[in-house]
């Protein structure tokens, strides 16, 4: 068995942790940051990928399905009203009406869903929704 040197093992160690970072690298890039107005203007681009949208919550609806999984959508708008995207997602609402928060998931321009055709939604079921202000707010100290 060959023994390796200290030069061999750093080595070893930074192709890893390079690999690891390309590899976040790739997962951050996958989840596209974006504003409602983007959104709104470039549906097809961002049919079917991951995105992070940030607005004022309203028109928050609990509902519960036919296997009675309990659910929720509601309205996230810019503020200035014109543009506005609905987030669906199962459980519990973690937002209130007139609040503001980030929803991190897959946008769909249209899809199917049994007999209903649902357009224009960010779906966080396998991401999730941020309650408060944008990130960039609370690194600010705003928001607090």
């Amino acid at each position: 068995m060959q023994s390796i040197t200290k030069r061999q093992l750093v080595l070893f160690i930074l192709v890893g942790l390079l690999g690891v970072g390309v590899a976040l690298g790739v997962a951050v890039r996958r989840t596209a940051s974006i504003s409602l107005a983007d959104l709104a203007v470039h549906r097809e681009q961002y049919n079917h990928r991951r995105v992070s949208v940030y607005g004022a919550v309203s028109a928050i609806r609990r509902k519960v399905s036919q296997r009675e999984h309990p659910y929720y959508t509601f309205v996230l708008e810019d503020d200035s009203g014109a543009n506005s995207v609905t987030v669906f997602t199962f459980g519990v609402p973690p937002v209130t009406d007139g609040g503001h928060a980030t929803a991190i998931g897959r946008y769909d321009r249209e899809k199917r869903v049994g007999p209903w055709t649902i357009r224009h939604e960010v779906d966080v079921t396998y991401g999730k929704v941020v309650p408060g202000h944008t990130l960039s707010d609370r690194l600010c100290g705003r928001g607090r």
